[in-house]
């Protein structure tokens, strides 16, 4: 493969995926408000919050319609309208499942990243450290017609390891596909060019 191509694909990658490894909650000291209802369910250790519930922990604010927290896995469900802040990281979604502890999260049909690069897709994983997007386009934040952008339908980065690769590669301007990469693989901790 040509080093350009390779290396504007690996570019939009990098911006769109390392965004889900940045804003990691802490468990310590979260806290739950909302403007509707609070409830809390002793038995099981669960608070259910709803009406633009809010879920401070650490770095990150956790924003959703509904969100359940579960105190003795310090697992979060938010679900409608959800907005993930962390730092200059931000995710919208409409469900998302984040653990507190080890900041492992799961999104669904998401538009997250750091400005000005945007991942929006079907599903997003972080887990044990290693991110899975399935279904993503990496584009910049307008969206602009002549854009260039990529379309993958799986990508995976281990950023301890400082490894990516994706599968079924789409290099776009606009909605036009230039160029279609069937696999693509890399490390971030070497130079692009």
């Amino acid at each position: 493969m040509h080093r350009l191509p390779r290396a504007i694909a690996a570019s939009l990658l990098l911006s769109g995926v390392t965004c889900l490894a940045s804003a990691q909650p802490q468990d310590e000291n979260s806290e739950l408000t909302a403007d509707g209802p609070i409830v809390f369910d002793d038995a099981r250790n669960l608070i259910v919050a709803t009406d633009n519930a809010r879920l401070r922990s650490g770095p990150a604010l956790l924003i959703a319609d509904r969100i359940e927290f579960d105190r003795n896995a310090s697992i979060a469900r938010a679900t409608g309208n959800v907005s993930l802040t962390g730092g200059a990281f931000r995710a919208l979604a409409d469900s998302l499942i984040l653990n507190l502890k080890s900041g492992d999260l799961t999104a669904t049909n998401y538009r997250m990243g750091f400005d000005p690069i945007v991942a929006e897709g079907v599903s997003a994983e972080r887990k044990n450290g290693i991110v899975h997007l399935e279904d993503v386009r990496l584009h910049f934040r307008d969206k602009r017609p002549g854009e260039p952008n990529l379309q993958l339908k799986e990508a995976e980065l281990k950023p301890e390891k400082g490894s990516f690769a994706a599968r079924g590669v789409g290099l776009r301007v606009g909605n036009f596909t230039l160029a279609k990469i069937p696999r693509l693989k890399g490390n971030t901790r070497e130079s692009l060019f």
